[in-house]
């Protein structure tokens, strides 16, 4: 009897632990159910990361637009003080070639340092690359590099033509800064053709006198 009631305790035991591990097996549709969820929340993180990488691609590109910006402003203030600087060593130069022009030709200390003062200037242009503009006086005007200020008639040179150099020009890494002033042949224009009288006509008095009318026999 007792192996007998033995026994039914080990089938009992064995049942209980059927019915447990039964109630243990997992749930697939719940699993399934969570694994979608879990599909769905990385689906948006990736939507949420592709928009903040885009956004950041942008941003990046707007600096670097800003930092080419600021590096062209700052390029541009620098030649516009250099460009400054310049138009003030070539105003210095001219009014001092102007000097020269009206000093008395006997030599003196003082037009000896203006001309080497002059030189000077021009020298350190050219270091720049500041360089004049050639002219020659009956080469063709050239609106490019060349400014006429003044005209002449004159039957030595063809029209528009260059007669003298006013002021001189200048470039600056071959682009002309300053055109040179220059005056331009001009055409003179035709003679007027002289004006023939009409002949006059004449009164009927002065006719009459001149062909009197026959007499009647």
């Amino acid at each position: 009897m007792e192996s007998e009631n033995q026994n039914l305790s080990a089938k009992e035991d064995n049942v209980t632990v059927d019915k447990e591990s039964v109630s243990q097996k997992p749930d697939f549709e719940s699993l399934l159910a969570q694994v979608d969820k879990l599909e769905a929340e990385l689906e948006s993180e990736r939507k949420k990361n592709a928009e903040q990488i885009s956004r950041m691609k942008y941003l990046q590109a707007d600096l670097i637009n800003m930092q080419k910006q600021a590096d062209r402003m700052g390029s541009e203030a620098k030649t516009s003080v250099k460009m400054r600087w310049i138009w003030e060593i070539i105003s210095i130069k001219e009014d001092l070639d102007r000097a020269l022009k009206s000093a008395p030709s006997e030599k003196s200390h003082l037009v000896d340092g203006l001309k080497l003062l002059s030189s000077r200037i021009e020298n350190d242009l050219k270091v720049d690359e500041i360089l004049p503009i050639s002219v020659e006086a009956g080469s063709k005007f050239d609106p490019k590099i060349h400014e006429a200020v003044h005209s002449q008639e004159t039957e030595d040179l063809p029209e528009g033509s260059i007669i003298s150099v006013i002021a001189k020009g200048y470039t600056a890494g071959g682009k002309v800064i300053k055109p040179a002033l220059v005056e331009v042949a001009r055409r003179k224009p035709p003679a007027a053709p002289k004006e023939t009288e009409a002949p006059k006509e004449k009164a009927p008095e002065e006719t009459q006198a001149e062909n009197p009318p026959e007499k009647e026999l």
